[in-house]
């Protein structure tokens, strides 16, 4: 895919304007409201001298036609709160006049990175106004006009920005990880969340206000001024006294740059009277329908919903930090890039089964600790754009070790060893995530979705200091000689039959006529050998890499499918000559091999059926090749390098 840098000086050599084919110019990318055509026009075409940027404010933005207050309103926290995050998602190195070729870049962060977005400059037009987002003040200045069109080319098109959550876009903005609390059901009273609000503002987190539709409705705004339906951000707090009675405010921004809250310590309201024009100017009120207002905690708390936090990565959850010029501390975060795999890694959220304990799980070792340590963690759903958020439930159980048990170096947990301590429950959103303080001790969090299907995810996990945190996961070993051994069988009569006479050997073809005689007549036994699975079994007793075995390598390979065909058939508990994927791990452990979750994964989806089950001859073709990976793992000297045997055979598990 070409760069941005690569297309523009393309187009400046050509003298055009770029045209992007990925999100073409028409009716496919648009969201209707109304029936009145639409028309593309440039910056250009619409003004005489159009200005990407000037000194952007969130006074400037006002939301158009289509229903993405929710991504104005985190674009309003980024630009109140963190100048630096805000020109790393709009660099500003960009104009209509240097270097101008009809194409602009943005970068959002997308599951554990960041992305550059570009697009062409055609925006959309409603009789002869812009249909969607604009700079209310300073119609000339078109920066959040492409930001919004990177934004719903990002998601696919504008139709995917109509409706969205808070939560998401504050994520796609600043990489951190968000959270939100339900204020008509929370536990805190008003001076406590007025606390935390302060502590999170004090920590650079972005926060957000939402209220919800009372009829399910659209958009709609109340008699006191406040929008249903709609997403605010907070933009400033503030204490004050009056008549000996402390006030706690906090100023709230209205992404459509007016409707403003009309009650207590609105902009006109009689409590202001009681202060100084000096004083009203020091905490930052301003008498005009610009869409900014204060509120006190008690009345936020009533109007409300939610609130959401966006913990940036850079920022602490720590003590409140009473000096605003005070050193902030850093998260330590743990990032993890990780998959469900149906049938084998799945296992869904009833803890009542055993499959629920093939679920991801990762360890929290907090046991060094003396104190409670403050922990967000955040699973996210990585969503390929054809899918919706109800397809897919996740959550999160949190569970303690029980006294007495230790972390053995290489293990799976399960119910005997842990005890609930928490749970987040299901959700549809993309992200799922809570904020926790832990005690000392060592902890499991394991991680599923509802469904039990394929998907990837995305597990993030940050602390007030320096923890140790790792999957919960066998560590794959390399596989010995002596687990190859274990019965006997006479051969010779099949092998002088089908062997080469001159040079007492066989190849692939030959061994799966001996294979097929030996089963039917030594162990009664119908199997079919398929050629590839004999190929497989060559590379696996063939050492040189001749293409041959003799007879010792003949009765090798017979001793050792004896042995696998033997515990095959035992969990073929429906004789039917395959085996669940489910089961796929435990197989091998009986077999002496120690493999992890993700070799598992990675070997059932080559070999496992969609009916989630594999079939004998895929089995040994599987276990054939998860010996010979293992052997060239050595020959390589790879066990030399940070690349482990487990990420070695995954990765050649999809070759």
């Amino acid at each position: 895919m070409p760069t941005f840098e690569e297309i523009r000086d393309k187009c400046l050599k050509n003298g055009t304007l770029f045209e992007d084919p990925d999100f073409q110019a028409n009716d496919s990318i648009l969201y209707f409201s109304g029936d009145k055509p639409i028309t593309w026009r440039r910056p250009g075409e619409i003004v005489e001298k159009p200005v990407f940027i000037r000194e952007a404010t969130y006074y400037d933005l006002n939301q158009g036609g289509v229903g993405d207050c929710f991504f104005l309103s985190g674009v309003n926290s980024l630009i109140a709160n963190d100048r630096a995050l805000f020109n790393k998602v709009l660099p500003r190195d960009q104009s209509f006049h240097e270097k101008y070729a009809g194409i602009f870049r943005f970068n959002f962060w997308q599951y554990g990175e960041w992305k550059e977005v570009y697009v062409d400059d055609r925006l959309p037009m409603k009789e002869d106004k812009l249909a969607y987002s604009k700079n209310r003040k300073e119609p000339d200045e078109f920066w959040i006009c492409l930001l919004e069109k990177a934004f719903a080319k990002l998601h696919g098109s504008y139709v995917n920005i109509n409706g969205g959550v808070l939560t998401d876009v504050l994520v796609d903005l600043t990489g951190g990880i968000s959270e939100y609390i339900m204020l008509k059901d929370t536990e805190y009273n008003a001076e406590k969340l007025f606390n935390i609000i302060f502590k999170m503002w004090k920590m650079d987190t972005l926060i957000s206000l939402g209220i919800y539709q009372s009829d399910g409705g659209l958009e709609w705004q109340r008699p006191n001024g406040l929008v249903e339906g709609h997403a605010y951000s907070v933009t400033r707090l503030a204490t004050v006294s009056v008549a000996g009675k402390t006030e706690r405010l906090i100023r709230i921004r209205n992404p459509w740059g007016q409707h403003e809250w009309k009650g207590a310590w609105s902009d006109k309201s009689g409590e202001w009277a009681k202060f100084s024009e000096e004083d009203r100017k020091k905490i930052g009120i301003t008498v005009r329908d610009e869409g900014e207002f204060w509120m006190n905690i008690e009345d936020l708390m009533s109007e409300f919903d939610s609130i959401v936090f966006c913990h940036k990565e850079e920022s602490a959850f720590s003590e409140i930090v009473t000096d605003p010029d005070a050193q902030k501390s850093k998260w330590s975060s743990h990032i993890f890039k990780d998959r469900w795999v149906k049938n084998i890694s799945s296992g869904g959220s009833d803890v009542e089964k055993d499959i629920y304990w093939r679920n991801p799980q990762y360890i929290i070792d907090l046991s060094h600790r003396t104190d409670y340590t403050w922990v967000v963690i955040s699973l996210m759903e990585v969503m390929p754009l054809d899918r919706q958020l109800e397809d897919l439930r996740i959550g999160f159980d949190i569970l303690k070790m029980k006294s007495g048990f230790t972390v053995p170096k290489s293990y799976r947990f399960d119910e005997d060893s842990l005890k609930m301590f928490s749970f987040c429950s299901l959700s549809v959103r993309r992200e799922r995530s809570k904020c926790y303080e832990f005690p000392p001790g060592i902890f499991v969090v394991i991680v599923y979705n509802k469904e039990m299907i394929t998907s990837d995810f995305l597990m993030r996990i940050y602390s007030e200091c320096a923890i140790t945190v790792r999957p919960a996961d066998d560590v794959t070993k390399p596989f010995t000689e002596d687990e190859k051994l274990s019965v006997t069988d006479p051969l010779d009569v099949a092998f002088e039959k089908y062997c080469d006479k001159t040079e007492r050997n066989v190849d692939a073809s030959a061994l799966k006529f001996i294979m097929s005689q030996v089963w039917s007549t030594e162990f009664q036994v119908n199997v079919e050998f398929t050629l590839e699975s004999c190929r497989c079994l060559m590379c696996f007793a063939d050492y040189y890499h001749h293409g041959v075995i003799d007879i010792k390598g003949v009765r090798q390979v017979v001793k050792i499918i004896a042995t696998w065909i033997k515990i095959f058939k035992v969990f073929d508990r429906d004789h039917s000559m395959s085996i669940e994927t489910s089961e796929f791990m435990n197989m091998l452990k009986v077999l002496g091999l120690n493999i992890s979750r993700k070799v598992a994964e990675s070997s059932a989806i080559r070999y496992g059926g969609r009916n989630g089950r594999i079939k004998l001859d895929d089995f040994i073709q599987c276990v054939c090749r998860l010996f010979t990976l293992s052997k060239g793992y050595e020959i390589l000297g790879l066990s030399k390098t940070n690349i482990s045997l487990g990420e070695y055979i995954s990765e050649a598990m999809k070759a």
